[in-house]
């Protein structure tokens, strides 16, 4: 059996760090990623969410103005069910507690 130098170690060492410190900086960045897309999406989801209650207060307003009722009445929120998991992460305690009863 031939005795194994330090030398001959090195190299293997260097390697294994390397992936080490690569599959580390492959999470961060795939962190940092994933946060800009959630926050991203989360803006995108508030906008949404802030046209369609515009959309249905001025119905609302429409129908108590005229004393009557559109024939067809949604006053459902789409971005609401769309975006609700990201706004939910998205906001502070205070604001979505303002949101959430929608």
């Amino acid at each position: 059996m031939v005795p194994l130098a330090v030398g001959s170690l090195v190299p293997a060492i260097v390697g294994l760090i390397g992936v080490g410190v690569g599959a580390m900086l492959t999470g961060v960045v795939e962190w940092v990623r994933e946060s800009r897309r959630d926050a991203r999406r989360a803006r995108v989801g508030a906008r949404l969410l802030r046209t369609d209650v515009f959309l249905v207060s001025r119905i609302v307003r429409r129908s108590i103005a005229t004393q009557e009722l559109p024939g067809y009445l949604d006053i459902s929120l789409p971005s609401w069910r769309e975006y609700r998991d990201l706004l939910a992460s998205a906001l502070d305690d205070e604001a979505w507690g303002i949101v959430s009863p929608a």
